[in-house]
């Protein structure tokens, strides 16, 4: 019966669903990346979103029964095989450089930086050392961790990071402004948490 052969199409399409899943789930970096690029149809970049066209004509083409007439097959250029995902961004420029993120002020990865947070614990134990009441010098904890003076000097203030960047970096939630270039670069660190804040929208 066309139902019966039609309700078997259903099925396959579903399973080649889940088989691209399950591929996707076990595939790295670069296997997720080509299983998506399957399906993608087209990228558009606006001032203020990102619109992801997807197709999964493919799925249907893969999970064609070649016995089932062309009248009990979908359209293959029918709109609910596309999908439309619009993401709103803001466009952050520091310098030349220039990053795309999220409407919301969050870095789009929002996982962990293991550079910033190298950087902050840095900062960290620099001040343990000279703060240990044995009476350490700027030199004296430069020899102790095997560095230059100027990089205690310049790696030291970050120990003053307001407390909710510096959460927000363990997090993997701080601003995409805030790099660990941006904090090397940076000779006037303010004291006020609020004012470091505003440093980084």
């Amino acid at each position: 019966m066309e139902t019966a052969g039609i309700g078997s199409h259903v099925t396959s399409v579903i399973a080649k669903a889940g088989q691209q899943l399950a591929n996707y789930e076990r595939a790295g970096n670069a296997g997720k990346g080509a299983i998506l690029r399957q399906f993608i149809e087209r990228v558009d970049l606006a001032k203020d979103r990102i619109t992801i066209t997807w197709n999964f004509r493919r799925l249907v083409d893969e999970a064609d029964d070649p016995n089932l007439s062309q009248a009990g097959k979908p359209d293959r250029e029918h709109s609910s095989l596309r999908y439309e995902v619009v993401l709103p961004i803001a466009l952050k420029r520091r310098g030349v450089e220039a990053k795309v993120i999220l409407a919301n002020g969050e870095s789009s990865s929002a996982k962990p930086d293991p550079s910033l947070i190298q950087l902050i614990a840095k900062a960290h134990c620099y001040l343990a050392r000279l703060t240990d009441s044995s009476g350490r010098s700027l030199s004296e904890v430069a020899r102790r961790f095997d560095t230059d003076l100027s990089e205690v000097s310049r790696i030291l203030p970050l120990a003053f990071l307001a407390p909710a960047l510096t959460t927000a970096i363990l997090a993997g939630k701080h601003p995409a402004s805030l790099t660990t270039q941006r904090l090397l670069r940076m000779s006037d660190l303010p004291l006020d948490w609020r004012t470091q804040s505003e440093r980084f929208p």
